[in-house]
């Protein structure tokens, strides 16, 4: 019996770390209940905005002997006291309904709505990293003021000479203006374009 909770640990977590970058898994005590807790987490992209999204599973290490197991994930892994939904999945697909948990936000909107937004940025001919993260902070805080939030997608290649960002987003035509004047008074931006929802930016 030992053995064989041991394989299927092992199976599930062979499974996630074919879906997911990170995995955790931990064994822990609770009144007398044996369990396990899996967290596993990825860079998901909803709506144009990348978020790494983590899910949180505990399982009765009693379940983990049987071909079908019963298992519970949270509805905020942030949160301890969020509430928590019960299923049931078969040992060999396991991983892939964890993983549609993430991928399908099963879980609470407050949770997905206070996870951190990231963007690509690619950082060419530049003194250092942090140095090109900030122009892109300065410059994207700017555009946020004009445009109809969301940002739906934003690319960067920043070099000292040439470099650009895009983004893609809604804006009108007098904040076309206003966005356009405010980012040259900047000292950062050369030159700034717009073609239907797609703001571009000449560094």
């Amino acid at each position: 019996m030992i053995l064989d909770i041991k394989q299927n640990i092992n199976k599930i977590d062979n499974d996630l770390k074919e879906l997911f970058e990170n995995v955790y898994i931990s064994e822990k005590a609770d009144k007398g209940n044996f369990y396990v807790t899996i967290t596993a987490n990825k860079m998901f992209l909803f709506e144009g905005c990348k978020k790494r999204v983590e899910v949180k599973v505990d399982i009765n290490k009693t379940d983990l002997n049987n071909n079908t197991i019963k298992w519970i994930y949270s509805l905020n892994p942030l949160n301890e006291n969020a509430g928590k939904i019960e299923r049931i999945s078969y040992l060999h697909s396991i991983a892939k309904d964890i993983y549609d948990i993430a991928a399908n936000k099963r879980m609470v909107n407050e949770y997905f709505s206070s996870l951190e937004s990231h963007v690509d940025l690619i950082l060419e001919d530049v003194s250092t990293e942090e140095e090109g993260a900030n122009v892109l902070l300065t410059i994207t805080n700017i555009v946020k003021e004009y445009v109809k939030l969301p940002i739906e997608k934003v690319s960067a290649n920043i070099q000292t000479e040439g470099g650009w960002i895009e983004y893609t987003t809604e804006i009108d035509m007098a904040n076309k203006f206003r966005l356009e004047k405010k980012l040259l008074e900047s000292g950062l931006v050369s030159y700034v374009s717009f073609n239907d929802d797609i703001i571009k930016v000449t560094l």
